[in-house]
């Protein structure tokens, strides 16, 4: 090799930088490409000591050319005593730097160090350092400890990662609990994913072992670690995650039992053991209709009416992927003929189970502020209960139209608990339209099933009971543009097109006239109970004059600041001004 470029090198490590670049690059392919050429110890230090500084340069172009340059070494295998000493620095950059970049580059060098160098036991030292740094306390030094691990997990020898599988699952493990970046966090699940991968199954089995004596400990804390250990587990095993059900079913069931009380720890761990619940069903299907999750079913049930919106909504996409590997004609058969089904076992006895859920999943829709998800899913399980009652029919001896303990909920009940959450909504929170939105769904799908297996007169037996609550937002929007329509009001009109299609407009017109004429009834009659207020009780329709006063006065500035841009308040009614007694 030239002895003129170790000297030009050394000279712009000196402060001559302009022809490093060039140098440095012209050595790193000729290092590269030219196997035949050796280089001389003090030759190789010099290249090597560049490199390092180069590689903490701000300079960008001098980074790319010292990686150039450690790369070419590295793919060499070339070796003297101070290498050892580059990489471990190179290691520190890896986590430290603040370029994603840098970060990035020593990740690939020290891997591409490790694996190719014959380094003993100072690899699993290596590995050892990024565990290390699992507590760095910059998120960006995590993520790429994290990742570096992945990369080892992904491309080292499968014998290594056996040997030393303990030290990584308890490492990681321990951050499902203690990182507090989501970004970390799903790392390390991605990372724990990768490991249980490309474990032997004897190794496996061991890890799984200590899940399952964390999820037996009374520490809240070691059973939270455990329950996301175990969906990690069930996501890496598949469906032969079935073998592991006769230790982990027993278990499941006891923490979807225990009452959280309001306990917040006890609150997450619910919640993540019906995330479990949920990867458990979806990975193994069969587990939904079998008899060994009976227990677990009527405990996610019991969950459905939860003071914790989370819960509620976990409860209630359980439900729904309980009834999803049911059909409605399914049930319909096993109801009415009686016929033994261990796929059926789940909703043992059919009667009471089936009225029990319509119960609870109605429930879910009574509060005022109900979150917009769950009334959604919600309104997803009372149609497949609604289809199940359509099929039986009103004349089933099983089915009631009304309130009877021992039957089964029949079709008008499903139109009239719709109905009066549509009417809690418009009295108590007007200004909120998920119910609403839910409800008017809910009806197209209803009828249209209706229609679909009793024609047309089944649909024009309950449009009655419906019409008025689409009547009323389509009403409300009539001096608006269809610009300004909200979506409410878009789809009630749209609702409303719709069933006049299923029953024909002749049909439609004439209880919409009939509709009309009751809703205009009503309203004459609450103006003339108006009239006589104030003569029997003028103290009460005083005080309605001024709420209506300040409501007007509310509205208008509300409107003013929207118009400038502002976001006001709603004031509160304590806040209104009222005549005195």
């Amino acid at each position: 090799m030239n002895a003129r470029v170790p000297v030009v090198l050394g000279a712009s490590l000196m402060g001559n930088a302009p022809p490093i670049s060039r140098s440095a690059l012209s050595i790193t392919v000729i290092i590269r490409d030219v196997s035949s050429m050796k280089l001389e110890e003090d030759q190789l230090r010099v290249l090597l000591t560049y490199a390092e500084q180069s590689m903490s340069d701000l300079d960008s172009n001098a980074q790319t050319t010292g990686f150039a340059v450690l790369k070419a070494v590295l793919g060499r295998k070339l070796d003297f005593p101070e290498l050892p000493d580059i990489m471990n620095r190179v290691s520190t950059l890896a986590v430290t730097s603040e370029m994603v970049h840098v970060r990035s580059q020593c990740r690939q060098l020290v891997l591409q160090y490790l694996a190719d160098y014959p380094l003993g036991k100072v690899v699993i030292r290596k590995i050892q350092f990024f565990l290390g740094q699992l507590e760095y306390t910059r998120e960006e030094g995590r993520m790429s400890a994290l990742e570096f691990l992945c990369s080892v997990f992904s491309t080292f020898p499968r014998s290594l990662i056996n040997t030393n599988a303990p030290l990584f699952f308890l490492a990681l493990s321990a951050l499902l609990v203690n990182e507090t970046s989501k970004n970390c966090t799903q790392l390390v699940v991605s990372a724990l994913k990768k490991l249980l991968t490309v474990l032997d199954d004897n190794v496996k089995n061991e890890l799984f072992q200590i899940s399952i004596l964390w999820l037996q400990n009374e520490t809240v804390s070691h059973q939270l670690i455990a329950i996301q250990l175990s969906s990690i587990f069930i996501e890496a095993d598949g469906p032969s995650f079935e073998s592991r059900l006769k230790d982990f079913l027993p278990i499941l069931e006891i923490l979807l039992n225990d009452e959280s009380n309001g306990d917040i720890e006890k609150d997450q761990l619910l919640i993540q053991s019906l995330v479990t619940a949920t990867k458990l069903f979806t990975v193994n299907p069969t587990l939904v209709t079998s008899s060994a999750t009976v227990q677990v079913w009527q405990s996610i049930q019991k969950h459905l009416l939860h003071s914790q919106v989370r819960v509620r909504l976990l409860s209630a996409r359980l439900i729904g992927l309980l009834f999803a590997a049911f059909t409605p004609e399914g049930i319909v058969e096993y109801i009415s003929c009686k016929k033994s089904s261990k796929k059926m076992t789940v909703f043992d006895p059919p009667v009471d189970r089936l009225r029990a859920l319509a119960l609870d999943c109605s429930e879910q829709l009574i509060p005022p502020d109900v979150d917009s998800d769950i009334a959604e899913q919600t309104i997803k399980n009372l149609l497949f209960l609604f289809k199940v009652a359509a099929r039986l029919g009103k004349h089933s001896s099983q089915v009631d139209e009304e309130t009877s303990e021992k039957r089964i909920f029949g079709v008008r009940w499903y139109i009239k608990r719709i109905r009066k959450e549509i009417n809690s909504e418009v009295v108590e929170n007007p200004e909120a339209t998920v119910k609403r939105i839910a409800a008017f769904h809910f009806y197209a799908a209803a009828l249209l099933d209706l229609h679909q297996i009793h024609g047309y007169k089944a649909v024009l037996e309950y449009l009655p009971t419906v019409l008025p609550c689409i009547l009323r937002e389509i009403n409300s929007s009539e001096d608006k543009s269809s610009h300004e329509l909200s979506e409410l009001a878009t789809l009630a009109k749209e609702s409303g097109e719709f069933m006049k299609q299923l029953v024909g407009h002749e049909a439609y017109t004439e209880i919409l006239v009939s509709c009309r004429k009751v809703l205009q009834k009503k309203k004459m009659t609450r103006k003339v109970e108006k009239s006589q207020l104030a003569v029997t009780n003028p103290k009460i329709a005083a005080r309605m004059r001024v709420k209506k006063q300040a409501n007007k006065k509310e509205a208008k500035k509300k409107k003013n600041a929207l118009i400038r841009g502002k976001v006001m308040k709603r004031k509160k009614l304590k806040d209104v001004a009222l005549l005195e007694e």
